[in-house]
């Protein structure tokens, strides 16, 4: 049997929900550099709206957001 060869992966799609700044700009700086495309969502609200319309392969989350006590 013929060795079967993947083309190249997509790009891998990560959201970072509420992360902090340091973080975001962490993320925004090394990301492209593995072409990753990064989405930011600002709070839990936006990022369940993104999370209904869109597939993602890895979300970032600040578990320490405040007013999120559920």
């Amino acid at each position: 049997m013929p060795e079967q060869r993947l083309g190249p992966l997509a790009a891998p799609s990560i959201v970072a929900c509420g992360a902090r700044e340091r973080t975001r700009e962490a993320l925004r700086r090394a990301l492209p550099r593995r072409r990753a495309k990064l989405t930011l969502a600002r709070n839990r609200e936006e990022l369940l709206a993104l999370l209904r319309t869109s597939l993602v392969d890895a979300v970032v989350v600040d578990l320490g957001q405040p007013g999120d006590d559920s």
